[in-house]
């Protein structure tokens, strides 16, 4: 077992967690898993899924012209972040 791996490493303890990925994501099924591993340790963990959406799609802010769905993404964590 890989203990450096958060799939495979002790999840217990962590805040709570927002995990965004797209729809498109290759890690798509990585960030299922990890929610559900962090779950069962009682880690309060939200996952969006952002509809057809590839790996790192958040960045597209950097370009000076961000996706709709980035600004999406940025006022989720901005309205998730007080409550933690």
């Amino acid at each position: 077992m890989a203990r450096q791996s958060p799939l495979h490493g002790d999840l217990s303890g962590p805040p709570a967690l927002l995990l965004m990925a797209g729809s498109a994501e290759v890690l798509l099924d990585d960030a299922r898993r990890f929610a559900a591993a962090a779950t069962v340790t009682g880690t309060d963990v939200t996952l969006d899924i952002y509809d057809g959406m590839p790996h790192t799609f958040h960045l597209a802010m950097l370009s000076g012209m961000p996706l709709t769905t980035t600004a999406t993404f940025l006022r989720r964590l901005a309205d998730w972040t007080p409550r933690r």
